[in-house]
């Protein structure tokens, strides 16, 4: 008996290294990036505030243009910046490390209720997921990663509360909840899912439940007290009439984060982890149980999926992994089951190599824009970076007043501030073959003199409609399907647009406009400047 549960020690020990192995040799690449997407405006708030201004100060919050409200976020920032500085490196190695505890607790949180190599199969295919690979690259998603690893953990403590009949574990599974949720959203329809779990009877747990149910109600009441009537949430908005097509749409796209780039690898490995899941469907209990566990990962979603991301499948990409592992533990031939638990996550690392190309490739051109960028004189300027416009105000923030260098770097992201009469000291662009920036203000005069050359007085014509009272901005262009773009400030800023779309505006004023539309063909034509005021209901109508 002794020496079995020596045995089980190694076989766990060994279990947890080749997780930590499987992130290394994964996802090792991330040490090479630097501050990328939100990560200077997170070091620009907790650089100015408290750690307990992040739980009790509403205009932390408010200031946000999505007015989320994830306090453990900014305080695990708050955190590693006390720790590390300003030097991302141990940023991401503590980014891995939590990724690696999450493989972790999934694979000894699973052995509840399944076979320990189901449970480890479960952490594995997890590990190698498409959605997971996005989460890596992007330091600043480490709150999605937070999230479920104080999930699972109220998971498990709530399933040994049921066992055992004791209160306290039901509590600190209660507090984990909590917590939880603040650390995202996300983790809001755990107590649905706690419902389902195959713990004694639904009575029981409904009974049980409640310590989450007060948890859930101090959530939102906390939420209320720092956003206000404001509910959060993205910009991006819909009618209530899109919802089933848009529902529809959000599990084809989530399919299709599921199966990465390469359709000719991913479409089969797909299928084999639905086909996987269908041995779960032996009850009535078990297709409700799996409906409800897929609705409490894609329903939050919904909302935001106007605008599909790689990360919105996180979710969603957990739940298929727990019940891939589950239906393949129900085969009756061990063997066979065993064969598919270690091919199906060696499929799966196929699969997600070709996601992270395409994810570290873009994260460490934002890197190298960022370094340069914060290494440039007054005066010069970044050729239409990667960086999102907006990402751009805080990196020149994080420059002056974080790194304390020079201020005055600017950037353009259309080439209409070519044409503007304006003359850069130096222009620096990401040179897609050397994979660097260059300095490239040689090339400027030709480069200007082909672009406004390229212009024509084409028709062209867009109606805005702001609703004041919603923060609504919606939006019809034409007179063409796609190719239109909304700049500002002479190409200071622009922003591709879509056709017909709405968005929700928090905390801007005003916007000084061109709506521009660039041809297949290599024109381009530009509406005159145009303004709205975002004080009060507006429409704006023009046609060329």
């Amino acid at each position: 008996m002794t020496g079995d549960v020596r045995s089980r020690r190694w076989i766990d020990v060994l279990l947890v290294a080749a997780i930590l192995l499987t992130v290394a040799l994964l996802y090792r690449k991330v040490t090479r990036l630097w501050w990328i997407w939100d990560d200077t405006y997170l070091l620009h708030i907790v650089s100015e505030h408290r750690m307990l201004d992040y739980f009790v100060d509403g205009s932390v919050w408010l200031s946000m243009p999505q007015q989320l409200f994830t306090p453990l976020l900014t305080a695990s920032y708050d955190a590693e910046l006390a720790l590390f500085g300003l030097n991302p490196v141990p940023f991401y190695i503590v980014h891995m490390a939590e990724l690696a505890a999450l493989a972790v607790a999934l694979a000894f949180a699973l052995r509840l209720w399944m076979s320990r190599a189901a449970a480890a199969c479960a952490s594995f295919l997890f590990l190698v997921g498409t959605p997971v690979a996005v989460m890596a690259a992007q330091l600043v998603l480490m709150h999605y990663i937070e999230s479920v690893i104080l999930a699972i953990a109220a998971a498990a403590l709530f399933a040994h509360a049921m066992r055992s009949g004791r209160k306290l574990p039901a509590v600190a599974s209660a507090l984990l909840y909590l917590l939880a949720m603040l650390a995202k959203e996300i983790a809001v329809p755990l107590l649905p899912v706690l419902l389902i779990l195959p713990e004694r009877d639904l009575r029981a747990r409904i009974r049980a439940v409640w310590p989450h149910g007060l948890a859930l109600i101090i959530y939102f009441a906390w939420r209320y007290a720092i956003l206000g009537t404001s509910i959060g949430g993205y910009g991006w908005t819909f009618g209530s009439g899109e919802i089933p097509l848009l529902l529809l749409r959000t599990i084809g796209k989530i399919a299709g984060t599921f199966a990465g780039p390469r359709l000719a690898v991913g479409i089969p490995y797909v299928l084999l982890i639905v086909m996987a899941i269908l041995p779960r469907l032996r009850s009535r209990f078990s297709v409700v149980a799996i409906v409800i566990a897929f609705a409490a990962a894609i329903g939050p979603i919904v909302p935001v999926a106007a605008h599909y991301e790689h990360r919105f499948a996180w979710c969603a990409w957990i739940c298929a992994a727990i019940l891939f592992a589950a239906g393949t533990d129900t085969l009756r031939n061990r063997r066979f089951a065993l064969s598919i638990m270690i091919a199906a996550p060696l499929l799966g690392a196929t699969v997600n190599r070709q996601q992270w190309k395409s994810e570290f490739t873009l994260a460490k051109r934002m890197s190298n824009e960022g370094r340069v960028f914060t290494g440039l004189e007054p005066g010069d300027f970044m050729r239409m970076p990667a960086i999102p416009a907006g990402e751009m105000f805080q990196l020149a923030w994080f420059k002056e007043f974080l790194l304390h260098r020079p201020a005055g770097t600017l950037w353009f992201y259309d080439d209409l501030y070519l044409c503007s009469g304006q003359k850069p000291r130096r222009v620096f662009q990401f040179d897609e073959r050397t994979k660097d920036v260059h300095e490239i203000t040689a090339e400027i005069p030709a480069m200007a003199s082909r672009y406004c050359a390229s212009f024509r007085n084409e028709p062209l014509n867009l109606h805005f409609h702001y609703n004041e009272r919603r923060h609504l901005l919606t939006w019809d262009l034409g007179p063409y399907d796609d190719g239109y773009r909304v700049v500002s400030g002479n190409g200071f800023l622009a922003y591709d647009v879509k056709r017909h779309d709405s968005l929700q505006l928090f905390g801007m004023k005003d916007l000084s406009f061109r709506l521009s539309y660039r041809s297949p063909r290599g024109w381009v034509t530009y509406s005159p400047e145009m303004s709205l005021d975002f004080s009060r209901d507006q429409d704006l109508t023009w046609r060329r």
